[in-house]
């Protein structure tokens, strides 16, 4: 499904603090009323014969390596505050492993094993990088012990983006932002339709989590450990 590229932050949260920040390529529109939804969240996939959320081993850490090609100087406190961020609301451990010089990122997308890669890319380099809000996170699911689970994947940041804000020396809170909804998407969350939320699929307008993006990451962080199903 192909999402809009463009990023679009408003709403009381965040309109206050970045209205004299916010470069003109975020685009404009109508600010989002944040709260006049009910809380949505929605997973990639559902197991029919158990009815929970394809998701990760809550027992297990998710191992990452990084590529760093492309990514700007703050990539390594931007990537512990947006796991610090999933890990807050699901429970689930990320461990960095450390660097790597892999970038065949739709090969480690299909991959069965092996840590998530992690890397920047511009959409010259990988056109996916254009079709959400930031990024796209890809987990690889296979089945242990008979249930289906993700063991792998990818998460890919636009390069594009992440260029503008180079010359910064503390991550940039729309760039977590970006890095958040991309590691949604790696722990088993797809977009939704509600603007209310950080998992929205019509661009970025949120800063943090939404009550249905952490309902929705609450119950992936709560799915069984292998063996235990």
């Amino acid at each position: 499904m192909t999402r809009s590229a463009r990023l679009v932050v408003g709403g009381a949260l965040v309109a206050a603090a970045l209205a004299v920040v916010l470069p003109t390529w975020l685009g404009g529109g109508p600010e989002p009323v944040p709260g006049t939804a009910k809380p949505e969240y929605a997973f990639l996939r559902v197991d029919r014969d158990t009815g929970r959320p394809v998701g990760w081993d809550r027992c297990r850490p998710i191992h990452l390596v990084v590529n760093i090609a492309g990514a700007p100087p703050q990539w390594d406190d931007l990537l512990r505050q947006a796991t610090a961020a999933v890990r807050e609301a699901s429970g689930l451990k990320f461990v960095i492993d450390g660097l790597t010089d892999d970038r065949d990122f739709l090969a480690r997308s299909r991959d069965v094993g092996g840590p998530v890669l992690v890397g920047w890319a511009p959409a010259s380099e990988l056109p996916q990088v254009a079709e959400d809000a930031g990024g796209f996170g890809r987990p690889v699911e296979r089945e242990v012990g008979g249930v289906p689970r993700y063991v792998g994947g990818t998460v890919v940041l636009n390069g594009d983006l992440s260029s503008r804000w180079a010359g910064q020396s503390q991550p940039d809170p729309i760039e977590i932002a970006q890095l958040m909804h991309v590691l949604g998407h790696l722990v088993g969350l797809d977009d939704v339709s509600s603007d209310d939320e950080l998992m929205s699929g019509s661009g970025l307008h949120q800063l943090l989590y939404g009550p249905g993006d952490l309902a929705g990451l609450r119950r992936l962080g709560q799915l069984p450990c292998a063996g235990d199903d």
